[in-house]
């Protein structure tokens, strides 16, 4: 992972400041948001910062659905997240989550990859497939602990 945080363009060029809204899966603002807000000048976070105890489905997180609630209201422009992992780990989950923000018209940017842009075709590409081998690394992490409880058993 990257952590050039040069400056981009505005993922909202028709306003003069882009409210960003901030996901947290686990706790604190890590220095890798920091970074990437203070490398955009024109960014403003919204004063609320969305944040669920730890990852894991749609179904479990409040703080989540109600940023993609908020998303759909317009009440800001663009989700800053550490990771794409935090977001879904699992990829049917992640594409429906990308495509409702971008049907609400709210760019996706992950704060570890300044490089990346999901409003891009090509940034989509590659946050599908991170989400593959997010959920690749889930699957694989419970078929071993499967496998060490069948062993424990005998």
């Amino acid at each position: 992972m990257s952590n050039n945080y040069a400056p981009q363009s505005d993922p909202a060029p028709h306003t003069s400041r882009t409210r960003v809204a901030v996901y947290l899966a686990g706790t604190g603002i890590t220095t890798a948001i920091r970074a990437c807000l203070s490398a955009h000048p024109t960014w403003r976070q919204i004063k609320r910062t969305y944040r669920d105890p730890q990852p894991g489905p749609l179904a479990t997180r409040p703080e989540l659905r109600r940023a993609l609630s908020d998303a759909r209201a317009g009440e800001f422009d663009l989700l800053l997240v550490h990771s794409a992992s935090q977001v879904s780990r699992n990829l049917n989950e992640l594409s429906e989550i990308l495509t409702e923000l971008d049907d609400a018209g709210v760019a996706f940017r992950l704060a570890t990859e300044s490089h990346f842009d999901a409003t891009s075709i090509t940034g989509l590409m590659v946050t599908r497939l991170m989400a593959a081998f997010a959920q690749y690394e889930q699957e694989h992490r419970e078929q071993v602990r499967r496998e060490r409880a069948r062993r424990a058993v005998r």
